[in-house]
């Protein structure tokens, strides 16, 4: 049976190719298109070429290759076009202007062939517009980076992290250690020089590898002029592309380390300063006035620990509440760079008051941080010198005042008493009773002028090398002629007494005023007291006593037992026309007067009293030429020291505590104080037996010396004290508990007096 053929004639092989192509030609996803290589015209295009340029196909049939350049590349396109030869493949980066006017970069592949009868070439255009961009940014951030690599002020540098060996080097790293390149370069880090003592095997490398950040803060490495280089040392490990590195950062901080050693040079030199400043310091953050530090100065002379200063604001603390009792009163300091104050008084734990100098100072530290530096002078002895000027003035003034009176009623007198004279001879006897008595009290008021005149011009004298003793002897005659029975007089005058510069008759004035006192202090009858003693005066006692220098002289004491005084009236017993006693009784110039022919001779006067207790007024004179120059002085080097013995001293006059304590510790005592019998107590407890000896004054309030001395003798019945007070004797010794104690020292004393009292009675057998 026949086969029936098909009505369908089947296309020839030829036909089936080409549709094949030209279906793979258009739906290419990849612009492409045919073009006459002498007319550079398009003869095809397809799908993708229209949709990526923007032309449609016939726009594109109308056009040559020229339209889709940029007009700089046309010479090139003609150029390269003219090259083509059959069966030639090409390639090449080219620019294509879009239709919107958009440039794109390409990569074409072109192949030449015959189409149409035409010598033509097939082109294949790919979009590398976005890959030569990120190829672009690539290059630029390698530029960059090399810029900085080969700037950067820190030596860098780069590891294989694999191997160890040195890529890169840096500049800067072969400059700071005078290495070249080929030194580092296809080297291990633990093989080079500088190194080898950081990474002195591969086990150190491991931990740069093992750890992605490693810090060494202080390193010294070693120039190859053998100068030692102090660096920070960093390693930071990533990957770079398919390759893993370590970058090392190595930085010189030598002369960082030069500026913080003469930093805390400078800081030890403040600290120095700072512990040894004999003015209290309290450093305040200057925003929340928290005490930040205290010097060891302040902490001495308030009392308190430094526990309970730092991390108190200023307001907090008890002594400061009167100063600064509010924040506003530290904005007040905040707002001021600078403040100076000296007329404050704080209070020490103690209770003691002290007038101090305060002054504040705002400035900036590390990073801008504000402080506040507050400086605390003690000015207590200065305020008190002050006082004492300002009442010599006074005095001086009241003196000038004085004196224009006296010349006046001296005036006034005058004619009075001589017309009295000339009356007398021509009345009878009851007018002559009258002018007796009118002569009587004018006299009596000539008297007191005199006086007068005496204390306002410095009573004037005639000098000359005088022996006290019997100024004294006839002195206290008269009085035991004329004083009460009642009255017990007793001189206490040694043999070998010196001799004084003075006026007789002026030095007798002063003896009898206070003999005359001492009466009117003892209407009941008591003892009074004359005594002298020649003394050197040496800088402890003058520390004591602000109105004494130091030098010899002789001391003249008068006493009683009488009523005493407060301390209101003690400190105005000088003043001129100042008395407690009866108007008919008291001029109120009696003392005065014996305070200006005091001062008139070079000397000074001190007065020591308490109410029951009696007065002692002690008259300091300078002694004559002939005696200074034949008397050595007493060398500090030949007193007695101490060896480490611990000694109590009690007092509530803080400047006689604290002088005292610093003389006993320069000659070798160790000394703890304590300003009344209580502390005393509490002391003398916690310390126990370790205290060798007490020193105490008798005169203090909550618990006296005589009361301290009968507790402590009950706590322990061996302890060595001595007593002391202003007081001669130190009062009744039967009512006051003296005689208890082992020896008693009047106040104010000298080191030569103290330590030898010191040291006679710790080396006497105990009680």
């Amino acid at each position: 049976m026949k086969t029936k053929k098909s009505l369908r004639s089947t296309p020839p092989r030829s036909e089936t190719s080409e549709e094949i192509f030209r279906l793979l030609f258009h739906h290419h996803p990849i612009p492409m298109w045919v073009y006459d290589l002498k007319t550079l015209a398009y003869l095809e295009v397809n799908n993708a070429a229209v949709e990526k340029y923007g032309y449609s196909r016939e726009e594109f049939l109308s056009m040559t290759l020229k339209e889709i350049r940029p007009p700089e590349d046309v010479a090139r396109l003609i150029n390269d076009a003219g090259k083509k030869r059959p069966e030639l493949q090409h390639s090449g980066e080219w620019r294509h202007q879009l239709k919107d006017g958009r440039t794109i970069d390409v990569e074409i592949n072109s192949h030449t062939l015959e189409f149409n009868g035409h010598k033509a070439a097939l082109v294949m255009a790919q979009d590398i517009t976005e890959r030569k961009q990120a190829v672009e940014l690539l290059q630029s951030s390698e530029r960059r980076y090399r810029r900085l690599f080969e700037a950067a002020k820190d030596g860098i540098l780069i590891l294989n992290a694999d191997t160890g060996a040195i890529t890169d080097v840096n500049p800067y790293l072969i400059e700071m250690l005078g290495y070249p390149a080929e030194e580092f370069l296809g080297k291990k880090l633990w093989e080079i020089s500088p190194f080898k003592d950081i990474a002195a095997n591969q086990d150190t490398f491991e931990e740069l590898k093992r750890e992605e950040y490693v810090r060494y803060e202080d390193l010294p490495l070693q120039s190859s002029s053998g100068q030692l280089i102090d660096v920070e040392f960093v390693s930071n490990v990533y990957n770079a592309g398919s390759t893993r590195v370590i970058q090392c950062n190595i930085r010189n901080i030598t002369e960082r380390k030069r500026a913080e050693a003469a930093l805390s040079a400078s800081e030890a030199r403040y600290r120095r300063l700072f512990e040894a400043a004999r003015d209290g310091i309290v450093i305040l953050d200057a925003e929340t006035g928290m005490i930040v530090d205290v010097n060891p100065f302040l902490i001495k002379l308030l009392g308190y620990t430094r526990d309970q200063f730092l991390g108190k604001r200023i307001w907090e603390i008890g002594i400061f509440k009167d100063i600064a009792d509010s924040k506003s009163t530290f904005t007040e300091l905040q707002q001021k760079e600078f403040i100076q104050d000296e007329n404050l008084t704080l209070v020490t734990s103690k209770g003691d008051s002290i007038n101090v100098e305060f002054v504040s100072h705002v400035y900036s530290i590390d990073n801008n941080k504000k402080v506040m530096q507050c400086t605390i002078r003690d000015i207590t002895e200065k305020k008190q010198l002050e006082l004492q000027f300002l009442r010599t003035q006074r005095m001086e003034s009241l003196g000038t005042l004085a004196g224009g009176i006296a010349h006046d009623l001296n005036n006034v007198l005058s004619p009075i008493l001589l017309s009295v004279e000339m009356l007398k001879s021509s009345v009878d006897e009851k007018g002559l009773k009258i002018l007796e008595m009118l002569e009587t009290s004018t006299l009596r008021g000539k008297n007191i002028v005199q006086q007068v005149l005496g204390f306002a011009r410095g009573t004037e004298r005639e000098s000359a090398d005088l022996q006290l003793r019997h100024i004294i002897n006839e002195t206290v005659s008269m009085a035991k002629e004329t004083f009460s029975k009642s009255i017990s007089i007793k001189t206490d005058i040694p043999k070998d007494i010196w001799t004084v510069v003075g006026d007789a008759t002026q030095l007798h004035q002063v003896i009898m005023n206070l003999c005359v006192n001492a009466r009117d202090a003892m209407p009941n009858g008591g003892m009074l007291t004359v005594s002298t003693e020649n003394k050197i005066i040496d800088e402890q006692y003058a520390r004591m006593d602000m109105l004494a220098t130091p030098g010899k002289y002789l001391l003249l004491s008068i006493q009683d037992t009488g009523t005493g005084m407060p301390p209101e009236v003690r400190d105005r017993i000088f003043e001129p026309f100042f008395t407690t006693k009866e108007r008919e009784k008291g001029t109120g110039l009696g003392l005065s007067t014996v305070y200006s022919i005091v001062k008139n001779h070079k000397g000074f006067i001190n007065v020591y009293s308490e109410v029951g207790r009696g007065t002692t007024f002690r008259i300091y004179l300078p002694v004559s030429a002939s005696v200074q120059e034949s008397s050595a002085a007493i060398e500090l080097e030949s007193f007695p020291t101490g060896n480490g013995e611990l000694l109590l001293i009690v007092d509530d006059e803080n400047s006689i505590l604290q002088i005292t304590k610093q003389t006993l510790e320069v000659f070798g005592y160790q000394v703890i104080t304590a300003s009344n019998g209580t502390e005393a107590v509490a002391q003398y407890v916690s310390r126990g037996k370790k205290i060798a000896l007490v020193l105490t004054d008798m005169m203090m309030p909550f618990m006296d010396g005589p009361s301290t001395i009968r507790v402590l003798r009950k706590m322990n019945p061996s302890v060595k004290i001595i007593a002391s007070s202003g007081l001669a004797s130190g009062g009744d010794s039967k009512q006051d508990g003296i005689a208890l104690a082992n020896t008693f020292i009047a106040k104010p004393y000298t080191a030569e007096n103290l330590l030898k009292t010191i040291h006679q009675v710790l080396h006497e057998p105990s009680k």
